[in-house]
């Protein structure tokens, strides 16, 4: 489903052009010049209707839960359409999946370290924020992200590893079924495997396209590639106690969470509270760095794949204690 066009290069001065209570009074002309939109006649009307909907819904609901909402680039889409290009991990065929059963769990009692007030791999490992664009390849970005930071962390060897290359080439058949499927969606469990099997090229020999692709063995086969040995899955539903020492000891995880919700779209800045406590389902792929507390507020840092305009320069903060949106059911990490 393509209606528009986007112009990545303008988000930045977008931001700076309209300041920091960035688009909740935005009109929808500004709206297309700071985000490069493009329709045709026909189409227009129904994007504007949209995108004024959403700007009566953020308007409305601004700070309901905790944080702060914004107009971003995503705001000329219903729900369902963001949905269909950005959160479109399948939870029915992940739990369905061989490999996820085969996965490697780590009991709570084997990870336990007193554990500071706050903590942010950030300080010792930062890659930037990359945007997955129209493409549901968030599994790509959190698994790519994930083997980065095992990297810096346990051999200083800091790169940017190809998400275009899993999204192309890791279609690894299991069972006589593809459990990976690029744009169309994955998970990190099974890409560990890829990873694992073929080792991931970097960014810059493999860049990323944000579409499916033929897999470009040559390149692949070509460069130097960064294994891993393993995969690792913490208890499903894990306490907080364990992820924390978990994220930790090892470094940045995968985790997934439900990113449909309004509150989460057009999330820009604070903690996120109050949002689906206790969730079971899931449909997106991020990376959770660290911990922390503000004004009494628990809180996790997970990095996005939604670029650094969306949210705290490509970061949320989510309430801690109540697993909101699942982020507490299904954590991964590799080892080297």
């Amino acid at each position: 489903m393509k209606w528009f066009s986007l112009v990545a290069s303008v988000l930045l001065l977008g931001t700076a052009a309209y300041g920091a209570s960035l688009n909740r009074d935005i009109t929808f002309e500004q709206f297309k010049e700071l985000y490069g939109k493009q329709y045709t006649a026909e189409e227009e009307p129904q994007r504007r209707a949209i995108f004024e909907e959403n700007l009566r819904w953020i308007q409305e609901n601004h700070g309901k839960h905790g944080a702060g909402l914004e107009v971003n680039e995503h705001a000329d889409l219903t729900a369902e359409e963001f949905s269909s290009m950005y959160a479109t991990l399948n939870q029915e065929a992940f739990l369905k999946s061989p490999l996820h059963k085969e996965f490697v769990q780590v009991p709570e009692s084997d990870i336990s370290v007193a554990l500071p007030a706050a903590f942010d791999w950030r300080q010792q490992w930062n890659t930037a924020v990359r945007n997955q664009g129209q493409c549901g390849s968030c599994w790509a970005f959190a698994t790519a992200a994930t083997v980065e930071a095992q990297y810096a962390i346990r051999k200083n060897v800091h790169v940017t590893l190809s998400e275009q290359q899993l999204v192309d080439c890791d279609h690894r058949p299991f069972q006589g079924q593809y459990e990976d499927h690029g744009c169309q969606g994955g998970n990190p469990i099974i890409a560990y495997a890829y990873v694992q099997q073929t080792g991931l090229v970097e960014e810059s020999a493999y860049p990323y396209q944000a579409r499916d692709g033929q897999c470009q063995s040559s390149t692949v086969n070509g460069h130097q590639r960064y294994h891993v040995s393993a995969g690792r899955e913490l208890p499903f539903n894990a306490t907080d106690e364990t992820i924390m020492n978990s994220l930790h000891q090892i470094g940045p995880m995968a985790v997934l969470i439900f990113a449909s919700d309004n509150e989460f779209r057009f999330y820009r800045n604070g903690v996120i509270q109050n949002l689906r406590p206790n969730s079971r389902q899931i449909n997106h792929a991020v990376t959770l760095v660290g911990w922390g507390t503000e004004d009494g507020q628990d809180y996790w840092i997970v990095k996005n794949s939604w670029g650094p305009s969306w949210g705290e320069s490509g970061y949320f903060r989510l309430g801690r204690h109540h697993n909101l949106i699942g982020i507490n059911n299904y954590v991964f990490y590799p080892v080297l």
